[in-house]
């Protein structure tokens, strides 16, 4: 079978929908299942859940699968601050945001939206269905990626059916690429000594509404608490708390009711109390014999609300979803090169970063626009679609931006775990929030 664009795992239908690429067909292999919807109970929620920008939302709209995907929450403040500091970023989308024309059709200001993960799947596994020249191999492991002999192009077989012959091999199979691999491709980078922890949370609703996203940066790691994709009351928040292992431990074996404590005062106490906090709890998650928890959170938020500036602050906790805690570790890597003879990588098989900046899965999206859009130009200026023009302009395309984000990421996080002293810190964050043209660079690039 020939294929182009070939693609592992993911939908490019922008290029399938292309009146020059009529006449290719895109195989799209899965070793999963792509049709496969998350069995939930009434009233739950999945801890899966992406901070969507408005620049992956008109992608999305564009193929005709974003006014599909419901529930979903937008959120048109973020609030951000320093726990050892009084450094404080405070900015909106309807004052510092990048206008109208920026916002998918029918919408209005928003700095982002969240989107359970699931949800996106599903609709673009329905793209997948409606488009003809998409053909799905779902369930399927690629047994070996080789080269041709006789024409040069990338062979993947599977482990089941006829090996596929592409004229464009696209990587989009994760952290462990077999398509990078078979590329020769380095991907650079560490482990954080750091875990991240997400869960779904019930927060007792304070009147003024879930639309900001907020995150504090602790010694350890931050937290962010972002609004969660249904308006119930209490509300629903999505948590992702950046922390050491030993803690990040810790926080997924404790009862919910600690748990619950232990997150309000990452949020709204000093950071002795939470360092306190945290000791009290044991490896397995118990509390130390005659230590009360809520007492010793609830004493310690008084004394700081009593230094209080002011300033509005995240709404209270009051409840974690059953069996939505989960952790998981957190690196940086990427690929030396995006693009190889024929192939070409987009998403985590190219690059991972931090959590903190949530632009993981926006990253792969605009990848994955990048590269339809040269792989469409080619064609339609009767070149090659897996061609050295149509692969350098999507590495142009791609490359520095991917790169520079996951700087960026990776210099706040060093900032904020010690490299520049509290003072200063503070300093920087005052700065920005008293200049609104910076507060409209950063509205610009987090819904980029």
């Amino acid at each position: 079978m020939r294929c182009a664009p070939g693609g592992l795992t993911r939908c490019d239908a922008t290029s399938a929908k292309s009146p020059f690429l009529a006449n290719k067909t895109i195989a799209l292999i899965e070793a999963g299942d792509l049709m496969r919807t998350p069995a939930l109970e009434s009233g739950t929620f999945a801890n899966r859940a992406s901070s969507i920008t408005p620049g992956s939302a008109r992608f999305l709209q564009g193929l005709g699968v974003w006014d599909a995907i419901e529930p979903k929450q937008a959120y048109t403040r973020m609030v951000v601050w320093d726990s050892e500091s009084d450094g404080r970023v405070d900015f909106d989308a309807y004052s510092h945001g990048a206008g109208a024309a920026a916002m998918p059709e029918g919408h209005g200001p928003a700095i982002a939206w969240m989107v359970q993960n699931h949800l996106i799947q599903h609709q673009l596994a329905e793209c997948v269905a409606r488009t003809p020249s998409i053909v799905l191999f779902n369930e399927s492991k690629v047994h070996s990626i080789v080269r041709s002999e006789s024409s040069g192009l990338p062979v993947v077989s599977l482990d089941r059916g006829e090996p596929i012959e592409c004229q464009l091999l696209v990587g989009a199979d994760g952290l462990h690429s077999k398509v990078r691999e078979y590329a020769g491709i380095e991907s650079i980078g560490w482990d954080y000594d750091q875990h991240g922890i997400v869960a779904t949370l019930a927060v007792e609703d304070d009147g003024t509404g879930n639309d900001t996203a907020w995150q504090r940066f602790l010694p350890t790691g931050p937290i962010a608490l972002l609004p969660d994709v249904q308006q119930l009351a209490p509300g629903y928040s999505s948590l992702v708390w950046s922390t050491k292992p030993a803690i990040a431990a810790k926080l997924t074996k404790a009862a919910p009711e600690v748990f619950v404590e232990l997150v309000n005062a990452a949020f709204h106490n000093p950071v002795a109390d939470i360092d306190f906090l945290g000791s009290q709890v044991q490896a397995d998650g118990s509390i130390a014999d005659g230590v009360d928890i809520a007492g010793e959170a609830s004493w310690g938020r008084e004394r700081a609300r009593g230094q209080d500036s002011g300033e509005r602050m995240p709404p209270r906790v009051v409840g974690v979803q059953p069996k939505s805690r989960a952790p998981f570790p957190l690196r940086l890597r990427n690929s030396t090169s995006y693009v190889y003879e024929r192939t070409a990588l987009i998403g985590d098989a190219a690059h991972t970063t931090h959590p903190l900046a949530g632009q993981g899965l926006n990253l792969g999206l605009a990848d994955a626009r990048a590269l339809a859009a040269s792989v469409s130009d080619a064609a339609q200026a009767g070149g090659d679609v897996g061609g050295a023009d149509a692969l350098g302009a999507y590495a142009a395309a791609r490359f520095a931006s991917g790169a520079a984000m996951l700087a960026a990421a990776d210099g706040t996080s060093r900032v904020f775990g010690g490299l520049v002293p509290s003072q200063l810190r503070g300093i920087g964050m005052r700065l920005v929030n008293g200049s609104a043209r910076a507060k409209a660079l950063l509205a610009a690039v987090a819904s980029a």
